[in-house]
């Protein structure tokens, strides 16, 4: 039966609302209440399908129908980032809203709309894997804007990427209709559209297992983590040298992967380790005893400390580039506030991260006596950049940053202007953008505010005189705070994307996915307390701080869930932190 005006009062607790499979006997019901009252009626529904229905107290309040992903959605597939090939691969983990009914009298009651979206979507990979025998990972729906605003998608956390280009399949064929839909996409589990463009399957993606995904991680032979730091010098006087340089460098990557914040904490944890994963890690027994010693804390202190810091960011950012080569890489510093003693000031480090699963290629100490600006030349000039894009904060909107960029790089560049190019600020502001082209507008609810996102971009950007630039762009931010207070923020900037290569939806993609570097010095400030870190002498801080970011990057990348929950998964699970870095 339908929810009538009586039984509204069944939703004065939301909580009373619940989403399930639809059992074999109801299918007859449920698809003749869709082909009723739903505009679409009930075609379309192809491929994999598996229909929810949302009821209070035996009551049906909702019905929602998912089926197999669309074949060709543009504005989705540069989303995810996937290749061709790993679309036909993958297109299979990705499942489609392809109808979402409000039965009558459900319609009138707030929010029920969101709220059924948001449980059913959290028990869709579930039931998925037990009726189609795989799971899905990212979901995806359209809406068409001049009948809905798709309100109750944002709501339960979809993000909207963009538009179809107004095609429809018929018998095979694609044939134009003129309406375009807005694009919407969920993802099931934290970073599950990254899973899709891995260039190897993830196991943990297959069975949702807590293990290591050996078949994407480089670890054997020459592409180890073991072999890479074999390869930086030892500098170390022969006498009294009792243990190896890589011995100690893998322990201590160890330690660092296993949430260990310093030095005494490191020791700490060597000595816990069993003899047997000693010796794999290059432990040599005591020639007078045969005994099986750890370092002590002074002799990793020490060494850290003298280490060759330039072979030991090079060697591991070469290695965290055999890992991940994306798309985007954004260029950020970080202050070691902890590392600062008497005069001398704390060490400002600046490194290239990638966008999403932040992996860092490149790090480098920026001197007393100099800044980021000229830095950040020396900082890409071993990186090979080509066809990516490179973000970076108004501090890097430098005429010679930009022609290194594209013209030695091969890359572009999408930069933000503010006062520091006071007249292509002022040119970019005069414009009259209430007469630009269409506007882009992204919502994003999370970490206690509601956040909207308007972008504008324009072509006329010849009169600001900056290398390459081929489109300049307006961002208006306004945030509502859970306490009520509203933030406004206008930002403009420039990038040398062509109108053709990237639009609205794609230079705010990029915008956003610069904030993943301010995302990893937050992991680095609250799981390693990096800025009260005692390290402060000598290259200490530097090397323990390169390697909290590969820490970051393998357990993001490799182990399902928190940083936190990786770093207690390997301290539980030595013979995974072996696999891991190749041991």
């Amino acid at each position: 039966m339908l929810l009538d005006g009586e039984a509204l009062s069944l939703f004065e607790v939301m909580s009373g609302v619940t989403v399930r499979p639809v059992r074999p006997d109801e299918v007859g019901r449920w698809k003749a209440l869709m082909r009723k009252h739903h505009y679409l009626g009930l075609r379309h529904l192809v491929g994999e399908t598996i229909y929810h229905v949302a009821e209070v107290e035996g009551h049906w309040v909702a019905l929602l129908g998912w089926c197999s992903a669309a074949l060709k959605v543009g504005a989705r597939d540069r989303w995810i980032g996937w290749t061709p090939q790993q679309k036909q691969r993958r297109l299979q983990y990705v499942a489609q809203n392809g109808r979402f009914l409000l039965l009558t009298g459900a319609r009138e009651v707030p929010n029920l709309a969101s709220r059924v979206l948001a449980l059913s979507v959290r028990r869709l990979a579930a039931d998925w894997q037990a009726v189609h025998g795989h799971p899905v990972v990212l979901a995806e729906t359209f809406v068409d804007g001049a009948r809905f605003p798709g309100t109750c998608y944002r709501a339960a956390g979809w993000v909207e990427v963009g538009q179809t280009e107004g095609y429809g399949k018929n018998n095979m064929e694609y044939t134009e209709h003129g309406q375009p839909k807005r694009v919407l996409l969920r993802a099931l589990f934290r970073g599950g559209e990254a899973w899709l463009r891995e260039p190897f399957d993830v196991p943990a993606l297959m069975d949702r297992g807590s293990g290591v995904d050996l078949n994407r991680l480089p670890i054997e032979g020459g592409g180890g983590l073991l072999a890479a730091l074999a390869r930086v010098p030892d500098h170390r006087d022969a006498h009294g040298k009792r243990h190896s340089l890589v011995f100690i460098l893998a322990v201590t990557a160890c330690a660092v992967l296993a949430g260990m914040r310093g030095f005494h904490q490191v020791a700490e944890f060597a000595q816990a380790l069993p003899p047997d994963i000693l010796r794999r890690l290059g432990c040599r027994p005591q020639e007078s005893t045969g005994r099986i010693r750890p370092p002590s804390e002074p002799t990793i202190r020490r060494t850290m400390n003298r280490i060759d810091i330039q072979a030991f960011e090079r060697e591991l950012g070469e290695f965290q580039r055999r890992i991940r080569l994306s798309a985007a890489v954004a260029l950020d510093g970080k202050t070691l506030r902890g590392s600062g003693q008497d005069a001398h000031k704390p060490q400002h480090l600046l490194a290239a991260v990638t966008h999403g699963t932040p992996t860092t290629l490149a790090q480098i100490a920026v001197g007393e006596k100099t800044n980021e600006i000229p830095e950040a030349l020396r900082l890409l000039e071993p990186l090979d950049l080509r066809a990516r894009v490179v973000t970076a904060d108004a501090m890097h909107t430098q005429a010679e940053t930009a022609r290194q960029i594209v013209e030695v790089k091969g890359a572009d560049y999408v930069l933000t202007v503010k006062d520091n190019q006071k007249t292509m600020r002022r040119l970019l502001a005069a414009r009259d953008w209430a007469l630009s082209p269409p506007r882009y507008t992204a919502h994003d609810k999370g970490h206690g505010r509601n956040e909207t996102r308007t972008i504008q971009v324009t072509q006329s950007v010849a009169g600001l005189r900056f290398p390459h630039a081929a489109q300049g762009f307006r961002v208006e931010r306004t945030a509502v705070l859970c306490n009520g207070k509203t933030r406004h923020e206008v930002v403009f900037g420039v990038t040398s994307l062509a109108p053709d290569r990237a639009g609205e939806v794609e230079i705010l993609h990029l915008l956003r996915g610069h904030w993943g570097i301010e995302a990893l010095h937050h992991i680095r400030d609250v799981s390693y307390d990096e800025d009260r870190s005692r390290a402060r002498t000598g290259n200490g801080p530097q090397a323990m701080a390169a390697l909290r970011n590969l820490a970051i990057a393998l357990i993001k990348r490799f182990i399902p869930g928190t940083v936190p929950h990786g770093h207690r998964h390997l301290s539980f699970h030595p013979a995974q932190l072996l696999k891991l870095i190749g041991a």
